[in-house]
Formats: C-alpha cells, sequence, structure tokens
C-alpha cells in the first residue's frame, strides 16, 4: 500500500498506535493490576508503567537518532558526489 501523503500517512500510523496500545498496553495494565492490586499503592503501581514509557521514549530517541544520522549521510554522499563530478569536469577540460 503506497502512502500518498502526510495527512494519510499519520492517520494510519495513529490507528497503527491506537490498535498496538489496546493489542498491548491494555492485557499489560491488566497484569500488573493483578500482581499489585494486594499492595494497594499506586505509587508502587506506576512504576511498570514509568518503565514502558522509558522503554518507548528510548526507542524514539534511537529511531530519530538513527533517521537524524541517516540524513547527515545521505547529504554528505550528495556533497561528495558533486565534488566528483566537479572534479570530472575539471579534468576533462585539462585534457583537452
Amino acid at each position: 500500500m503506497e502512502v500518498k501523503n502526510s495527512s494519510s500517512r499519520l492517520w494510519i500510523t495513529s490507528i497503527v498506535g491506537a490498535v498496538l496500545g489496546y493489542g498491548l498496553l491494555h492485557p499489560y495494565a491488566i497484569y500488573i493490576y493483578k500482581i499489585f492490586k494486594e499492595r494497594g499503592s499506586m505509587m508502587v503501581m506506576g512504576l511498570p508503567f514509568a518503565l514502558v514509557g522509558a522503554l518507548a521514549g528510548l526507542l524514539l530517541g534511537l529511531w530519530l537518532l538513527n533517521k537524524n544520522k541517516k540524513e547527515k549521510a545521505e547529504k554528505l554522499v550528495e556533497r561528495l558526489e558533486n565534488q566528483l563530478s566537479q572534479y570530472e569536469k575539471e579534468n576533462v577540460q585539462n585534457k583537452e
């Protein structure tokens, strides 16, 4: 399936996020509630959710870092290709 514009991409990723959130976080929440319901402290129950949030933030940060590195590498390749083509043009002109 080809995504035509950023608006439809935003909708698709939002729907996928909602489905994954319900499919993964809801069972996780039920599991955590069953484990910690005897303790009665919301602070203790919040720790596993903080860990999931930290993991999500870490994964997002790694993805953004990788995306940034990829963009920088593409710009470097483009700049080197331009320099190489300029060098080749100068070499052809000097040989004539």
